[in-house]
């Protein structure tokens, strides 16, 4: 057996280590300085892939285009939407 034990800040910590089996016991101190600058980190490189896979391909149009048939009815040269002629033509 192993004994360990160390100061973090304010704090005594002990560990205790099986030799032979390699088992740990025991508290370890966190720093949240470094969870915190971990979180950033991940947060800021997860935006930056967004931000460029927004950038490689970008959304289609806000209002789509339909494109209309391009025969019509004869004559009415409207591309395919009839219309009613007057009789004053």
């Amino acid at each position: 057996m192993w004994l360990l034990t160390y100061t973090f800040g304010k704090k005594v910590f002990q560990v205790l280590i099986n030799g032979y089996t390699g088992a740990i016991a025991g508290r370890r101190p966190y720093s949240w300085i470094k969870i915190t600058l971990a979180v950033l980190a991940a947060a800021a490189a997860i935006g930056i892939i967004v931000l460029l896979a927004n950038q490689l391909d970008p959304p289609p149009e806000a209002v789509p285009r339909i494109a209309l048939p391009q025969a019509g009815l004869a004559g009415d040269g409207a591309g395919g939407i009839p219309t009613r002629r007057s009789p004053n033509r």
